[in-house]
């Protein structure tokens, strides 16, 4: 089941309460109620995450869905299938990246941030997995793009980079980026998985979807998984300490991306 963003939080909670009483809500997709990562820190650098937006008509009354990607190249978002769909599947044909670059002023020698808002040229899905590429119609610049991980080893610390919410009632989706950290608990062919916040540990949350699990520090640009959801109804609206998070693994992935985007990898 996929959560969609809802214009306020009274229609939040109500989707969140639908989803409950379904038996069918065996996992949740984090994706589109958007705001910051669980136990995170506001963000201004990883200046390659980026917010992914798109206005949904198909919607009544129409909403604006958030997600998070990652540059992996100058003009290429790495991300998940998911926000490349509307609530009820269908493909978006474009979707909106905003991010910040980081200009270099040759006569003045100073540096400064600039914001950009791009509407994608087309984008690419994986129809096995829960990923996706969206190509920008400009170069980006003054960004240390995303390596891929060629591994995602159990043990290893990852930091989790995101426009997601710390609930899923937060009524400041979509304005804030994050980061924070956790740690890879076991992984399978498709995906990792790591526990939900506890005490310094961070998760995602509605938002996050699409974003980033980056091996190592926090200044790491190694990515060793796409944000795709939580293993849990959504009871506890991201902060169970219980639950179990999952990325879908970029390492098996590779040969999809690669033969679909220019990429470097990394060793996590």
């Amino acid at each position: 089941v996929i959560l969609v963003d809802m214009p306020n939080k009274q229609s939040a909670i109500s989707l969140t309460i639908t989803c409950l009483i379904l038996s069918a809500c065996e996992h949740i997709d984090i994706h589109e109620l958007e705001s910051d990562i669980v136990n995170g820190t506001i963000d201004s650098g990883h200046l390659q995450v980026v917010r992914i937006s798109q206005f949904d008509p198909t919607y009544p009354g129409g909403i604006t869905e958030f997600c998070t990607g990652t540059l992996i190249n100058n003009n290429t978002v790495l991300t998940a299938r998911h926000c490349t769909q509307n609530y009820q599947g269908q493909n978006y044909a474009n979707v909106v990246v905003e991010g910040t670059t980081l200009i270099y002023d040759r006569e003045t020698g100073a540096r400064y941030f600039e914001d950009y808002a791009e509407v994608s040229t087309n984008i690419t899905r994986n129809n096995t997995a829960d990923i996706a590429l969206v190509r920008l119609p400009i170069a980006v610049r003054g960004v240390s793009f995303a390596r891929l991980a060629t591994g995602a080893p159990v043990g290893r610390v990852i930091t989790l980079v995101g426009y997601g919410g710390t609930s899923a009632t937060d009524p400041n989706w979509g304005q804030v980026k994050r980061f924070g950290s956790n740690t890879i608990d076991r992984v399978d062919p498709n995906y990792i998985y790591f526990d939900g916040a506890t005490g310094n540990e961070s998760a995602t949350c509605y938002g996050d979807s699409g974003g980033p699990a980056f091996a190592g520090s926090t200044s790491s640009t190694c990515l060793v998984g796409v944000t795709k959801g939580q293993l849990a109804t959504p009871s506890t609206a991201c902060t169970e300490a219980g639950g179990e998070w999952y990325h879908t693994r970029v390492d098996t992935q590779l040969a999809w991306i690669a033969s679909n985007a220019n990429t470097t990898t990394c060793v996590p």
